[in-house]
């Protein structure tokens, strides 16, 4: 309700409430990078987005590097959260709780390397991180077919097979991703 973020071409964009007033965060133009998919955290002190690199190409897959970016709602202190080599992150999140201590992020992503013809990716996962902290878990990862962390997934029925990947995750309360 404090504010509201949005991509465009040449980088990122928020608006405040109530004045109304649009400032550009992030400037793109004439770089490698597109940015994409803003989140604003609760307070709409902080903005996450999704920044890809196209000159950190990952081997031969197509895809290139992508990763979570982290800024102050007025575009300072604008920090990588977590890139890690051959990953693609995607879609952050915020702690949807009202509380300044509120320092986590959500998001998926999935091993480049890992994507198989016909299939799709057979590394992929849901982390949690804690920006402020600089650590993290996965709320539940799959590795080969093997998943991890679905003990608390709750299921529609017996015969919902719950996947731990997404291309948009939300945390619309406390204990739910």
């Amino acid at each position: 309700g404090n504010g509201i973020a949005f991509a465009a071409d040449d980088g990122i964009y928020v608006i405040t409430s109530p004045e109304g007033r649009v400032r550009r965060i992030t400037d793109t133009t004439a770089t490698d990078f597109i940015d994409s998919l803003p989140a604003v955290s609760y307070n709409a002190d902080k903005v996450a987005w999704v920044r890809a690199d196209q000159s950190r190409p990952i081997g031969e897959t197509g895809f290139f590097e992508t990763y979570v970016m982290i800024a102050n709602f007025d575009g300072t202190d604008l920090v990588e959260v977590s890139p890690s080599a051959g990953v693609i992150q995607d879609a952050p999140a915020f702690d949807p709780r009202p509380d300044p201590a509120a320092t986590r992020l959500v998001w998926s992503e999935m091993l480049a390397t890992s994507v198989a013809p016909g299939i799709g990716p057979t590394v992929y996962g849901i982390q949690i991180f804690d920006y402020r902290a600089g650590s993290g878990y996965y709320l539940c990862r799959s590795q080969q077919g093997l998943t991890t962390g679905l003990e608390n997934v709750q299921r529609v029925d017996a015969a919902d097979n719950p996947r731990c990947f997404a291309q948009h995750v939300m945390w619309p309360e406390p204990e739910t991703v």
